[in-house]
């Protein structure tokens, strides 16, 4: 897992993430390594390059940048992201991401305003 910031909302959505894994490939291993950054291509090209040298075959990427699924991709990596839909930029390695559409919840409460 690339993750970018140590707060709740990324530990609950690592610790959703593995336990999907976990379900796929019971024995899986999981590493995590902090970047410290939302946004940081260069450092995120690093620890993708780095995690493929453990062996990681697929890597969650919780970064707001397409860099790490670039990289992941020209690595033989699969990627799962987060915050836009990177299979458009990258292709199908990139499994899945979540996204969110905010303003179906937020239009209809500014209007109230």
């Amino acid at each position: 897992v690339l993750a970018p910031q140590s707060n709740f909302e990324t530990h609950r959505e690592i610790s959703a993430w593995v336990l999907g894994a976990m379900v796929a490939r019971p024995n899986v291993t999981v590493h995590v390594a902090w970047t410290g950054a939302w946004s940081d291509p260069p450092l995120e090209d690093f620890v993708v390059a780095q995690l493929r040298h453990l062996n990681v075959d697929v890597i969650n990427i919780r970064s707001s940048t397409v860099n790490g699924h670039l990289t992941a991709n020209r690595l033989g990596m699969m990627s799962t992201g987060y915050s836009s839909d990177y299979r458009i930029v990258v292709g199908e390695s990139v499994l899945v991401s979540a996204t969110y559409n905010w303003g179906a919840l937020y239009t209809p409460l500014a209007q109230l305003v």
